[in-house]
């Protein structure tokens, strides 16, 4: 790309900045895309799977320890 003068190109690195802008504020405001969404659940939902078995296993040990202290 050439610029025939200094003000062309202010004005085309201005209007690029703007648009790369515009493009950031619109993911922010846009719907994000299908695959964005179950990357983000299946991320949330093995992080709450992995503490429901923890929770889980530490109580089910728990309970065997006070049956066979009885």
């Amino acid at each position: 790309m050439t610029f025939s003068t200094r003000e062309e190109l202010k004005n085309h690195s201005v209007s690029v900045h703007s648009a790369a802008e515009a493009r950031a504020r619109g993911i922010i405001i846009r719907m994000p895309e299908r695959r964005t969404v179950i990357v983000a659940v299946a991320i949330t939902g093995v992080f709450a799977a992995g503490l429901v078995l923890q929770y889980y296993l530490r109580n089910r040990r728990g309970r065997e320890r006070r049956r066979m202290m009885q």
